[in-house]
């Protein structure tokens, strides 16, 4: 699963630096808070973050996304007598069995970039493994350059 903080650019130009960094603290405690023992919640880059969650379905999985985003969703960060709240935007792959984690992650990615461009604060299943590469029968795939 991987998680965005909506907007966040806005949040350090309005509010400054600082302020961006204490919605990463208080995030990022939430998401530990949130998360079992076997999970693992890292920050992948910038404001986005990577959750691995062992032993989970999709299902479940999908649970666990809305109910941290619903939680974040209601969170208030107060800096300087200023509440900011603030949005999560997710993506939710399942490992297939033939498939590496990296190739996972590339299909929450693309998930989250969906959950961004359909208006940020949602969760996006990710399609199947190789959705993209499965084509009709007898259909001729043409390609331009």
């Amino acid at each position: 699963m991987l998680a965005d903080i909506d907007d966040f650019k806005h949040i350090n130009d309005e509010h400054g630096h600082e302020a961006g960094d204490l919605v990463l603290t208080q995030a990022s405690a939430m998401f530990r808070d949130a998360c079992r023992g076997q999970d693992v919640v890292a920050r992948w880059g910038g404001e986005e973050f990577l959750f691995l969650l062992p032993n989970t379905d999709t299902d479940a999985a999908l649970h666990f996304a809305e109910r941290v985003r619903a939680r974040i969703a209601g969170m208030a960060v107060d800096h300087d007598g200023c509440k900011m709240a603030f949005t999560l935007s997710l993506g939710v792959a399942s490992l297939a069995p033939d498939e590496n984690l990296e190739e996972a992650i590339g299909r929450a990615d693309s998930a989250l970039y969906q959950s961004k461009s359909e208006g940020r604060n949602r969760v996006t299943p990710a399609s199947s493994p190789h959705a993209d590469t499965l084509r009709p029968v007898g259909v001729a795939r043409v390609c331009s350059f």
